[in-house]
């Protein structure tokens, strides 16, 4: 089960800093907190901006969500966190191939 929340940890980390999301969302909301300039922000904006900038940051943040998931309902947690594995897995396999 670890595996399975640190690869849906990444990915979910990946996700937000990295692609643009449906209906580019993602794009919109990290343009929104201005990603490419945060110090041109305050308060929550700023640290929200640093945030989704940096995957190191925002993969601690998405495993600790899965952590807390997992404690709460480890269930819920299997069930929201696969998804994400298996497309992380899938990013495994394809960089293998090239």
């Amino acid at each position: 089960m670890i595996l399975i929340l640190a690869a849906a940890s990444y990915r979910l980390a990946y996700m937000l800093v990295w692609e643009d999301g449906p209906f580019e969302l993602l794009f919109k909301f990290r343009a929104w907190l201005n990603v490419e300039e945060p110090e041109k922000n305050e308060g929550a904006k700023y640290t929200l901006s640093l945030l989704f900038g940096c995957i190191y940051c925002c993969s601690f943040w998405t495993a600790l969500f899965f952590t807390v998931l997992y404690l709460i309902s480890v269930k819920w947690s299997a069930i929201i966190a696969l998804p994400f594995a298996l497309s992380s897995f899938a990013f495994v396999m394809e960089r293998i191939r090239d």
